[in-house]
């Protein structure tokens, strides 16, 4: 991706809000990611004076990054770029700092591939590209952030004398090296990981302890004229089973069996006094001749997590996202550690359920997860590192074998974004908010006690369609891909859209992020034809905009559909890969608080009931003309 940003920085794309807008709240730039998610949230949290803007008006927020894909990659490059601040609805340009928009916060929402595969593409980019690194100052991170893990620690047992000579002569201890921030971090967050010590002494006596400490009794060195003692360390999880909580001890990978196993012998020798009996360190080592040193040397190992062979020396650890984003994020700070100021914030946020970041008019608020989720996910990515096995589903959820029961989703962070109005030059306290905005990331209704959040990529299997009764928002975002996973769902595009025949309902904004959402889909069982996708059939049937509802009296279905349209590139330098777009929403108040929703046909194809409903349609504006595969 050498010189992309500078290429980016030819072509600006700035949207202006219309006349009739006297507020602007907010800017969403809504990217094709393919399956995947990646918005920007713009937040304007300063009201216009004499329609005019002041100072910093506007705060950029990115929330998730897509899959790892090249045009995905360049697309967020590109979009981070090239996409500036709006214009005022008087035509005056953003001032200061807002010509250049800097990102205030980056998201990972979870570990998923299609959220955070690119965090790793755009730090690396960010390391070395001037062009993107004006757009990073101070810039905070989000994501869940593990505990500082070493898989390369050892382990050595130190042996001193004991207060109680008569009954414990010495003291033994398991002392492990380069393990102090891991322990720090376990007790900085309940995350229910505990180490456990099994000694073995002369293979007769076996004590098992939380504490690296054992005490050798005189029985243990009263006769034989050697001590040998075996250390193992084992880590467990304390999970909940039943009505009980009980240790769930690890199953070692291979690969750190050896490091977390220590012996030692100890010579046993007559002291100056009778009866007394004294230990030192044997001079005894195992004996290995020189060419099996060698041959052990240049033979790899086999690490069962990451499925690959692993040379000697290098770290054997699970292949976790975060560990990346980790790596990645040293080597900025390591190659930039004198830039002034820096360009990302020295502090990672984990943000749960309860923060708060305060703007001027306008407050983030973190929704989810929950603690309780947080601390479980964050076990769960500690025993990964270490257990053969995996991060499974959190009992008791239903359809925990579906992708959504699964606890890294779970445990998306999900954002609230709320913009006030201003009385006075303040915020009121308990006031109606102007603009309310909730991102997802796949969090859901069921565990994460989260209210009136849309799930993700309009999933059936993650809520329940009676869900979105409660829900009554005017804009919905939708990133999916339906040929990928079959997504967004129709039960859950129909739940969507049957309030919006209530009376005296607004109506309802649908945007797509896959330009190819009207077009059949591709099947081994019909590979030239297809079944018609989701969004075509919503259009096309019963519950089409403008159609009369069932059971409502007068009621018909206000909504209009936004299909993100294909990008028609002026740089194709890679002929191996389409080209991802990105569209522009804006949301702004009328003299009357009314919300204007303004979508540039520029970025959107738009399907309403006059579209739809038109007596002599254009073949361009037949959903039929869609039927077929792209």
């Amino acid at each position: 991706m050498a010189d992309i940003s500078k290429k980016f920085e030819k072509t600006i794309f700035q949207d202006q809000f219309p006349p009739e807008v006297v507020q602007p709240l907010a800017q969403l730039i809504m990217l094709d990611a393919n399956h995947g998610d990646s918005n920007i949230i713009d937040m304007c949290v300063e009201d216009l004076r004499n329609g005019r803007y002041v100072g910093k008006s506007w705060r950029r927020f990115l929330i998730d990054v897509g899959p790892d894909v090249n045009a995905v990659n360049r697309n967020v490059i590109r979009v981070i770029v090239a996409y500036k601040f709006p214009i005022g609805p008087g035509g005056d340009q953003p001032l200061g700092d807002d010509v250049e928009p800097k990102i205030q916060m980056v998201q990972f929402t979870h570990t998923d591939e299609d959220h955070s595969g690119g965090a790793c593409a755009l730090l690396k980019a960010l390391a070395w590209e001037p062009a993107l690194q004006r757009h990073f100052v101070n810039t905070q991170l989000a994501y869940h952030r593990l505990p500082q893990q070493n898989p390369e620690w050892s382990l050595n047992l130190e042996i001193t004398a004991s207060n109680q000579r008569r009954k414990y002569p010495y003291t033994i201890v398991c002392a492990s090296e380069r393990w102090a921030d891991f322990g720090a971090d376990l007790k900085d967050g309940d995350y229910n990981v505990s180490l456990s010590y099994n000694f073995t002494v002369n293979n007769l006596r076996v004590a098992e302890s939380p504490s690296p400490r054992l005490l050798i009794t005189k029985w243990d060195i009263d006769t034989p004229n050697e001590l040998t003692v075996k250390c193992v360390v084992s880590l467990s999880r304390r999970k909940n089973v039943g009505r009980t909580n009980q240790p769930v001890e690890f199953n070692m990978r291979k690969a750190h069996l050896e490091m977390f196993t220590v012996t030692r012998t100890y010579d046993i020798t007559d002291g100056v006094r009778a009866g007394q009996r004294t230990l030192a360190l044997s001079n005894k080592r195992k004996v290995i001749s020189k060419k099996k040193k060698d041959e052990d040397k240049k033979k790899p190992r086999y690490d069962p997590v990451t499925r690959q062979l692993v040379p000697p020396g290098e770290k054997k650890r699970a292949d976790q996202p975060y560990h990346r984003i980790e790596e990645e994020l040293a080597k900025i700070r390591r190659d930039h550690a004198s830039r002034i100021p820096p360009l990302l914030d020295a502090k990672v946020s984990s943000p749960v359920q309860g923060h708060v970041e305060r703007m001027e008019l306008a407050t983030v608020n973190i929704v989810g997860p929950t603690k309780r989720i947080h601390e479980e996910f964050i076990g769960d990515c500690v025993r990964v590192e270490y257990d053969q096995g995996s991060v499974k589903a959190i009992p008791d959820v239903q359809d925990a074998h579906s992708k959504d029961g699964v606890l890294h989703n779970m445990a998306s962070i999900v954002t609230l974004f709320r913009r006030w109005t201003n009385v006075f030059g303040a915020v009121v306290a308990g006031s109606t908010p102007l603009l309310s905005m909730i991102y997802t990331g796949d969090a859901h209704d069921r565990e994460c006690q989260i209210r009136d959040t849309i799930p993700h990529h309009g999933s059936l299997c993650s809520t329940s369609v009676e869900f979105y009764n409660r829900v009554n928002a005017r804009v919905y975002l939708i990133c999916a891909k339906q040929n990928t996973h079959g997504l967004p769902t129709l039960p859950i595009l129909k739940a969507i859209v049957s309030h919006t025949a209530k009376f005296g309902n607004p109506g309802a904004h649908l945007f797509f992020s896959n330009p190819d959402s009207l077009w059949n889909l591709p099947s081994s069982s019909a590979p030239s034809d297809g079944a018609p996708s989701n969004v075509n059939l919503l259009l096309s049937e019963e519950f089409k905009p403008g159609a009369k509802c069932r059971g409502t009296v007068g009621g018909t279905y206000n909504y209009t559909c936004y299909i993100m349209k294909h990008r028609l590139s002026q740089w194709r330098w890679d002929k191996t890969s389409e080209e991802k777009n990105a569209g522009i929403i804006l949301l702004g108040n009328d003299k009357n608080g009314k919300l204007v929703i303004t979508a540039s046909e520029k970025w959107w194809d738009i399907w309403d009931e006059k579209r739809i409903n038109q007596a002599n349609p254009a073949d361009v504006d037949r959903l039929a003309s869609y039927r077929k595969l792209r």
